[in-house]
């Protein structure tokens, strides 16, 4: 019997003391709405809870835009760290191979953009071209350049750095295969030769 007093007196409390947190923290607006009129009881609870322990509204700061990166720029992000790790290729190099994807293969799908990341890689590769990025890109009538890139043209230089697609391809064309070289394949928009046996 004791037990069910106790119980009693326990839900009693925790009922006044919703009633005086919906009554009395609520705002004018929402009494209104709701058409609530708090008892003068439930006033007086009110009023003899310490400050302290009254909440307080806070305003919380409006974030205008998020800043983090996506999800696919903090994997390029990962590819181009992974790269330059290999300490193959500085930033720079990434970047003008990036731009040179990009003018060639802006329209093509992650495997177009990846083989013309390959001819560069395989041009600098070969004793028959120069051997460094800037030498084989700024080739007279060899390559576009653009001034920018993408992510995809970035991670299309970056994972064929890292585990080339083709190591045989030295040159491509669009509309068809080029006067030199072994015509190897078709791939979108361009056609790809390696080098004559």
């Amino acid at each position: 019997m004791k037990k069910l007093g106790v119980i009693a007196h326990v839900l009693s409390l925790f009922t006044i003391g919703a009633s005086i947190a919906v009554l009395g923290f609520m705002s004018a607006e929402a009494k209104d709405f709701f058409d609530i009129q708090p008892t003068e009881e439930c006033v007086r609870n009110i009023e003899q809870i310490p400050v302290e322990m009254k909440i307080e509204t806070i305003e919380l700061p409006i974030i205008a835009e998020d800043t983090r990166p996506t999800r696919e720029e903090r994997i390029a992000e990962a590819k181009r760290i992974e790269a330059k790790q290999m300490d193959v290729y500085d930033e720079y190099e990434i970047a003008l191979m990036a731009k040179v994807v990009h003018a060639e293969a802006g329209n093509q799908n992650a495997v177009g953009k990846r083989l013309i990341a390959d001819v560069i890689l395989n041009r600098i590769d070969s004793p028959l071209f120069p051997n460094t990025v800037e030498e084989v890109v700024n080739q007279k009538n060899q390559f576009a350049i653009y001034q920018w890139y993408t992510i995809d043209d970035l991670n299309a230089v970056t994972d064929e750095i890292v585990d080339r697609t083709d190591n045989e391809i030295l040159f491509f064309r669009t509309g068809d295969y080029h006067d030199i070289g072994e015509p190897a394949y078709q791939y979108g928009d361009h056609y790809f030769s390696t080098m004559e046996n």
